[in-house]
């Protein structure tokens, strides 16, 4: 009768810890870090993102053609399927296979520290065979941070 009544008090301890914790959010599941998933064709790696939605992403196209990337943007997941506020930004030569940074505002992501952006990134640019081209290079997940620049 005595094992009864230790193991009861144990489990009804153990049982309000766990009720402590869940009540507290220690279960509940948070992204594990920032990830840029690239379309086929391109890569993207490093995102980076401050409250005031200056985002900050390597970037590098596959493709197997010279780019000019002539404006950068970004929308949410929920956004129209061509975003119409594409970031005109100084031209960037890419060959196929180099990598640069783009740092760019995503006026969609601006919110206080620890805010979770879930969006997608669009890219014009111009090549040999086309001018103008828009089209969307990757899916991201980042979370705002206090970092000083991007």
């Amino acid at each position: 009768m005595e094992y009864v009544i230790t193991y009861g008090w144990a489990v009804l301890v153990i049982t309000i810890a766990l009720l402590f914790l869940a009540v507290i959010g220690a279960f509940n599941s948070r992204p594990t870090g920032n990830s840029c998933n690239p379309y086929p064709g391109y890569l993207c790696a490093d995102p980076l993102m401050n409250t005031t939605g200056n985002l900050s992403l390597t970037f590098s196209e596959v493709q197997g053609y010279p780019m000019t990337i002539t404006g950068i943007a970004c929308t949410e997941n929920n956004q129209e399927p061509v975003p119409s506020n594409i970031t005109a930004e100084p031209d960037i030569s890419l060959q196929s296979g180099d990598a640069d940074k783009l740092t760019f505002v995503c006026p969609a992501a601006v919110g206080p520290i620890g805010t979770l952006f879930k969006g997608q990134l669009w890219v014009r640019y111009n090549t040999q065979v086309r001018n103008g081209q828009i089209t969307h290079f990757a899916e991201i997940s980042v979370q705002d941070s206090t970092m000083r620049s991007v």
